[in-house]
């Protein structure tokens, strides 16, 4: 069982490669994407929220590949993307972002409008940017989301 700390770097480990890449990567088949249940987190009727699974590299989401998910194949998108059409839509499925999942299903699990927060956070710390569609700058969605989430 890993620590709370390891946990907390396998989020920091996400946010620096992303930061550098501008990719985000997960698994995926002919029929959707990498899922799995939370352990800490339940709906209104009280069952387990479900997570999209998603690494900040594609060896560290190959390692997981290869122990339960044999059929996907690793998958990146930009960063913009995953910030405006994958959070912001996962969140109004109701689902949580599992991140840097590894082979033993550890990861960090987060509200994916509270990560998209934490990575521009993360951009504006490293002075990095990324393009947007639908948003005239990360200010903007950034706050938009924190008064979302207000």
């Amino acid at each position: 069982m890993e620590n709370k700390k390891e946990i907390l770097l396998k989020l920091h480990r996400f946010l620096d490669d992303i930061s550098k890449s501008g990719d985000v990567w997960t698994l995926e088949n002919e029929v959707g994407f990498a899922t799995t249940q939370s352990t800490i987190y339940s709906d209104s009727e009280g069952n387990p929220v479900n997570k999209l699974c998603f690494w900040g590299n594609k060896e560290e989401a190959s390692q997981i590949k290869e122990v339960e998910w044999k059929e996907y194949q690793a998958t990146s998108f930009p960063l913009g993307e995953f910030l405006e059409q994958w959070c912001v839509g996962i969140a109004n499925e109701g689902f949580h972002v599992e991140i840097n999942l590894d082979k033993n299903f550890v990861g960090y699990e987060i509200h994916p409008l509270e990560l998209a927060l934490i990575v521009i956070e993360k951009l504006k710390e490293v002075n990095a940017s990324v393009p947007l569609q639908n948003y005239v700058s990360l200010q903007d969605f950034y706050d938009q989301i924190k008064s979302a989430l207000n």
